[in-house]
This record gives structure tokens, C-alpha cells and sequence, in this order.
């Protein structure tokens, strides 16, 4: 179950929240932040797919706050 879609710009965060409920018919919450999401403890994983500067700290973090990691390296 996709949970929760995180993007720092909000037009992209609507169109992906858009997407995932077409296909999966539930609507996921929305944020800009992702230190919510880490923060959320209802939240078992996370993808990570940042550009080349953001991906590792992201997973780090998602790591310490224990949640199950799968992230995009860049080629």
C-alpha cells in the first residue's frame, strides 16, 4: 500500500497523488517534507528517487529511522 507520496514541488506531488489513486483506487496523503514521512511510525518503507546530491542522505536517515530502504542509484 503506497501510504504516503513526498515531493518538494506541489504541482508534481498533485499529479503523482492523482496517478496512484487511478491505479490503486486509495489516495495517499500528500507531503513537501520528508522528514515527515520519517517521522510517520505507520511508514515500514520508503523508494528514494532524488537526484544525485540528495539520494544518500535520504537513505541514511531513512535507515536511522528504521524503515525498510529502496533507492534509485544514478547511473
Amino acid at each position: 500500500e503506497i501510504a504516503t507520496a513526498c515531493d518538494v514541488d506541489e504541482s508534481v506531488l498533485r499529479t503523482r497523488v492523482s496517478d496512484i489513486e487511478r491505479r490503486t483506487g486509495r489516495k495517499p496523503s500528500a507531503v513537501t517534507d520528508f522528514r515527515k514521512v520519517l517521522e510517520d511510525r505507520n511508514i515500514d518503507a520508503v523508494v528514494i528517487g532524488t537526484q544525485n546530491h540528495w539520494h544518500t542522505l535520504q537513505t541514511v536517515w531513512a535507515c536511522q529511522a528504521g524503515k525498510d530502504v529502496l533507492v534509485e542509484k544514478p547511473c
